[in-house]
């Protein structure tokens, strides 16, 4: 994640992943699963609905939505977090 103090942040793939960077839009939550316009991951591991991305009034969160595998910030597992710069998101083991 970057720039989280401010409306605009963004999501990174792992360095060993495909994939482009993800800018959050502050106006709107970002649904992380299987299935969906939010954000696909393809891994068994991870739910339908997995987590949500969202912007609050101090800053952007993430949010399991019991998933069956949890969400991980910084290798923690967290029902949900303030995010901040740097932090390392898993969905799932």
């Amino acid at each position: 994640m970057s720039a989280l103090g401010g409306a605009l942040a963004k999501l990174l793939p792992r360095a060993n992943q495909a994939g482009a960077a993800t800018v959050l839009d502050p106006t709107r939550a970002l649904v992380v699963g299987r299935e969906g316009e939010g954000l696909p991951l393809h891994d068994t591991a991870v739910s339908r609905e997995h987590a949500v991305v969202v912007r609050g009034d101090d800053g952007w969160l993430v949010r399991d939505l019991g998933s069956s595998n949890g969400t991980f910030v910084n290798g923690r597992k967290v029902e949900e977090r303030r995010l901040r710069s740097g932090d390392l998101i898993r969905f799932g083991p």
